[in-house]
């Protein structure tokens, strides 16, 4: 269950839960629409003001997960090579993305979200699978 969902079974409007936590309605709607990614303490206080957990790991802006950290370094690779300005220009870029912005590199570079072992010359390796 999602933030804007929890909210409406729960009957509370964005304004209202804001005050409950002390903050201003923009930061409610920005984290339902997935502009910004609550921090462990928000989460828990959010959880309790709605009365249900919330599956934050289905936030846009969620942290990246371990295989999501092995396309980000095929994305950074990637990065290095296309981008003029090289290494300094991909770390400029990729450090501004969001998370959620992440993911739809992925997507628009090709590159699966599945992480598969691999074994070269007996040692163990990652690699991304390309679509």
């Amino acid at each position: 269950m999602q933030l804007k969902e929890a909210r409406a079974k729960a009957g509370i409007k964005q304004t209202e839960l804001a005050t409950k936590l002390g903050v201003n309605q923009s930061i409610i709607s920005f984290i339902e629409n997935g502009d910004i990614y609550p921090t462990p303490v928000q989460q828990i206080r959010i959880n309790n003001a709605v009365g249900c957990n919330i599956d934050w790991s289905k936030h846009p802006n969620a942290p990246l997960t371990a295989n999501e950290q092995e396309m980000f370094k095929k994305l950074y690779s990637i990065s290095c090579e296309v981008l003029e300005g090289g290494e300094k220009a991909a770390i400029d870029f990729l450090s501004k993305q969001s998370p959620a912005s992440l993911r739809k590199l992925f997507r628009f570079v090709g590159i699966d979200t599945e992480v598969k072992p691999l074994s070269v010359n007996g040692y163990p390796q990652q690699m991304v699978r390309r679509k």
